[in-house]
């Protein structure tokens, strides 16, 4: 059976001492990192005609495959649109 020597006791307690609360420093800044990532995206495109005029007050739609979800939007003056909260999905 292992039996702790004197030695051994006060080195695991030196790490201990010195190295523990970095690592729960570690640990806890990870954790609030891992907490702030988003789980949704956005996606921002601008239409035009092949003349180059914008499009202008058009339906955009995107359906995300897997879920069904549909989201919309209109292009404004600038033939400018933009489609937020999308889940991670293949769309269409």
């Amino acid at each position: 059976m292992f039996r702790p020597t004197t030695a051994s006791t006060s080195r695991v307690r030196q790490l201990l001492g010195r190295e523990f609360p970095l690592m729960l420093l570690l640990i806890v800044t990870l954790s609030i990192v891992a907490h702030g990532q988003v789980l949704y995206g956005s996606t921002y495109w601008h239409r035009q005609r092949s003349k180059g005029a914008a499009v202008t007050g058009v339906t955009v739609s995107a359906r995300n495959v897997g879920t069904g979800a549909v989201r919309d939007t209109t292009t404004d003056d600038n033939g400018n649109y933009q489609l937020s909260s999308l889940q991670p999905g293949v769309y269409k």
